[in-house]
Formats: structure tokens, sequence, C-alpha cells
């Protein structure tokens, strides 16, 4: 339940960027991006 919660938030995080919405954001948790940080610093 806990990983559950961890990874809503990871995801709402992610959604947080322009142009993110809930599939791109589940794609990126999936390959590893957890943080809109490593998602800017990717290119």
């Amino acid at each position: 339940m806990l990983r559950q919660s961890k990874k809503l938030k990871v995801l709402k995080s992610l959604q947080s960027l322009q142009n993110i919405g809930p599939a791109t954001a589940e794609k990126l948790f999936s390959i590893g991006i957890k943080t809109p940080e490593q998602m800017k610093h990717s290119t």
C-alpha cells in the first residue's frame, strides 16, 4: 500500500510538467524517470 501511494506521488509530480498527462507519466515512470528534474536533464 505504501509503495502505491509513493507511485501516485511520483506520477503527480511528473504530471506537473507541461504537456505531461497521466499516460505519459506512467510511461516515464516505467522507464525509471521519477522526478521532474530527471526529465528536464534527460536531453
